[in-house]
């Protein structure tokens, strides 16, 4: 039986019609970069979504707020985290998680940071 190449990596995928309109890459080593303020300590229970996207024509419909909300019930008791891109910040803003910005926010090259609530 063939074994997954990195078993702290795995893949989602949402579908429509029989077609992928979505998936997400989820990490179980978080790399959270000490320089962001206030973060909290999510030790083993944080959860990185390495990159969550979305096909262009599905944008705005709904599909990866509810992939994202479906990896937060489906993995009760962790905390997700993820670095957004440039323009991904309403997006995770508008799902409820907390921000935290770069303890050097005048450098443009940091992403944010967001972490999900816990439930």
């Amino acid at each position: 039986m063939a074994q997954p190449v990195d078993e702290r990596r795995r893949v989602y995928r949402a579908y429509r019609d029989s077609s992928e309109v979505a998936r997400v890459l989820v990490d179980d080593d978080v790399g959270i970069n000490p320089d962001y303020n206030n973060v909290p300590d999510v030790g083993a229970s944080g959860l990185e979504i390495v990159f969550l996207e979305v096909h262009e024509a599905q944008r705005g419909s709904g599909v990866g707020r509810a992939l994202a909300e479906t990896l937060r019930w489906r993995h009760t008791g962790r905390r997700l985290v993820a670095y957004a891109k440039k323009d991904a910040d309403g997006f995770w803003a508008t799902l409820g998680w907390i921000r935290h910005v770069h303890a050097d926010p005048a450098n443009s090259d940091w992403l944010t940071l967001f972490i999900s609530p816990a439930l």
